[in-house]
Parts: C-alpha cells; structure tokens; sequence
C-alpha cells in the first residue's frame, strides 16, 4: 500500500510540473521578447534593447561618437530603420558615418571634364598600363597588344609574333624591371624582346585564365587565375609559384574579383561576399558583417594617396529584379563608412571596378556594359557621358579611357 502511494505521489508531482511548465510556456508564447542591437560600426557603444512582440524599438536618445565622423543614423539592409516600424525579429541596426577627414577630396574643388584627345579608333580596349620609357601598353580585344608613344604605334599580334590569333586581354601590368604581364588564357610576359607563356600545362597555376594582377615591391606577381569553385590567388617571384586556394590557406572562396597593394606591401583582395588582406604568412578576412553592409559582393578597390582603401560594391548578382545602387566605401583595417550610394539617378548600377587618381577622386566604371562611367570627387558625382572598360592614370597624371572604340585621354 506504502508503495503505491508512493507511486501516486511521484506521478502527481510529474503532472503538476508539467502543467506549470506548460504554463510558463503559454506564458513566455504570450511575451515573446526580441532582442535589437545597435552596432556603432567603431563609435561609442549604445545598448541594446529588449522588445516585446508588437512593440516598436526606441531610437536611441543619443547618437554614437566617433572621432573624426559625422553620424548619419541607424541602417539596416542599406536603408535607414523607420522607428516607427513594429518589431517582428531579432535585429541589429548599423550606425553610418560620413569621414570628413580622411575620405573626403576638398569640398571646395569641383571636377571637370575638360576635353579630351581621341586614339586608336576603331578598337576595343579592355587594359591599359605604362611602363617607365613613356610607354602605354594596351590591352584589346582579338586586335592584338599594342605598345603606344608619341612617336610610333606599334601592334603585336598572331601576323608578326606568337601571340594567337584570338587573344582576349583582360589585364595588364608592368614590374619594377619594365616587364610587360598579360593576363589572358593563361599568363604572358613579355621582356622587350620575347614572349613567353605560362599556363597550368607547363607551371603550377591552377587554371588558364588569368582576371586581374598585381605587382608588389619585391617585385612579385600577384595574381587570379580562377573559375567558379576552382583555382584561387597565385604568387610568382620569377622561380617560384605558390598557390592559394580554400583547401590549402584562408582564402574563403575561388573566385577573385580584384587584386591591390597597399603602400605597406599588403595584398589585398576582393573576393564574392569577402575582403582579404595577406600580410606575408597572416591571413585576415572580412566579411559583409564586419564591414556593417550587406546584400552585395565586394568588387574594385584600390587605395588613396592616404593609403586608405576605397572600394565599390556590385548587386549585379544578387537576383534583384531591380538592382539596389551600389556603394563606395572605406575601409582603414578595423571600420568601413559609406562615402557614397550611386543612385538610379546616376544610372551606373553595377560598377565593378574603380581607379583613385593622384587628386583622391574615383573613377568607377563597369566593363563590359552600355552602362557609363562617373567620377566622385568627394562631394558629388559627374557622369562621363559615355561607357569605359578600363579606366588608368599615366604618370603625368592623364587619365585614359579604354572604350569600345578607341581611348579618350584627359
């Protein structure tokens, strides 16, 4: 009898606290709680704020300090938040700032134009580079390499070297010892006298194209040599090739959208959803969180007479059927700010590369498109008036313009 009791004892204190959990269940059901986080994207720190379903959040009383910035309010998903929308979710809310200091050209100058000389008609210029006898080096497409001065034009091509026949440049650059590196299906350099070619057939590059390059102070060779989910970043100092993929480093995808260096050697990358810094064996990769913007891939970047890295965003992929502007940021190695959202007013979405000349303004572009260029020049941007596919400063600070037809030089 003891032992039943016993039981009933034991089951009856189950059932109460069953009932009680459920209860408490009912309960939490009935007050949900959503937690909203603000993050100052680098300024003073701003708490965060428990919000009970059907409630709205509460814009913080005061805005967060950073030195040196000028706060534009709260974002979220590239829009400023409307406090007067009911909170549905966990949140996090990003502070945006305008760099008055350091990002910004003089607000006082204003970018002109001005007219423009006209060359090589009639080709497709997709890569422009200089070497240091006064040279332009450029880039066509199935037209050939053409060496440009004042004085001679003079075009390589299948008819007169072994370059083939339909040879599609997509960059080019040129070392510390004038050195010419073509990127194209597979790698080309070209020393004054000869061409030689590098591929994976007969070095350790990982695929036969070649997308973008880059060439540090020790005179080393950067570059993508990638397809989707294969190949990465290769490294050639003229015995060597090291390469890096996701397997074997910290890349965190194939695919290498650009490639820039930095005054202190860093190599820097854009690749998809990530920004890359390789500072000799360390690796330091940041993504759409840590740089407080989303829903994009990172594209151009290149860096301004302060060192700072400026780069745009690309939506082209991101399945919108219309696609958001794209943005021009900074980014100093611990924040990034927003500079500037190229507006459908401005009717460049897309852009996906960009050049900073010696005045800090940045010149974006998008090859490959019928969309036209614009130049920011810290305060506004101006539209060129017509498509580039590649845009370089030359060393006397002359801006050319590679188009469909020809270059425009200012």
């Amino acid at each position: 009898m003891k032992k039943l009791v016993l039981n009933y004892l034991v089951v009856s204190a189950f059932v109460l606290l069953a009932a009680l959990t459920s209860c408490e269940n009912m309960h939490d059901e009935e007050n949900k709680k959503f937690t909203v986080t603000f993050n100052s994207n680098g300024g003073s720190e701003v708490a965060a704020q428990i919000i009970t379903e059907g409630e709205k959040a509460t814009k913080p009383a005061t805005d967060p300090i950073r030195d040196g910035y000028e706060f534009i309010g709260w974002f979220y998903d590239n829009d400023e938040w409307d406090f007067d929308i009911i909170i549905t979710a966990d949140m996090t809310f990003i502070a945006e700032w305008n760099d008055a200091e350091n990002n910004n050209v003089d607000g006082d100058k204003t970018f002109e134009l001005g007219p423009l000389q006209k060359i090589l008609d009639g080709y497709v210029v997709r890569a422009i580079a200089f070497d240091s006898k006064g040279n332009a080096w450029i880039g066509t497409q199935k037209q050939g390499l053409i060496r440009y001065n004042e004085n001679e034009t003079v075009i390589f091509n299948s008819e007169n070297s072994v370059l083939p026949k339909d040879f599609w440049i997509r960059d080019i650059v040129v070392d510390k010892n004038d050195n010419i590196w073509i990127g194209s299906d597979g790698l080309w350099k070209y020393d004054g006298k000869e061409f030689t070619f590098y591929n994976s057939k007969n070095t350790a590059m990982p695929e036969d194209v070649v997308w973008t390059i880059a060439v540090d102070s020790k005179n080393n060779i950067w570059f993508a040599s990638c397809r989707f989910r294969q190949g990465g970043l290769v490294k050639y100092d003229g015995t060597a090739w090291t390469i890096y993929t996701p397997d074997n480093s910290a890349l965190p995808d194939n695919s290498i959208n650009d490639i820039s260096i930095d005054q202190s050697d860093n190599v820097w990358l854009t690749v998809n959803d990530y920004l890359v810094k390789v500072s000799d064996d360390k690796w330091e990769v940041y993504d759409r969180n840590d740089m407080g913007l989303t829903n994009f891939i990172f594209a151009g970047i290149q860096f301004n007479s302060k060192n700072l890295l400026l780069g745009i965003t690309d939506h082209s992929f991101n399945g919108y059927m219309i696609q958001p502007p794209c943005e021009l940021y900074s980014f100093d190695g611990k924040k990034s700010t927003l500079l500037s959202k190229i507006d459908n007013a401005t009717s460049i979405p897309g852009q996906t590369k960009i050049v900073v000349d010696h005045n800090d303004y940045v010149w974006c572009y998008s090859f490959g498109s019928s969309n036209v260029c614009a130049v920011w020049a810290g305060n506004q941007w101006t539209q060129l008036g017509f498509n580039a596919w590649v845009i370089k400063e030359n060393p006397d600070h002359r801006i050319w313009i590679g188009t469909i037809n020809g270059i425009y030089i200012r």
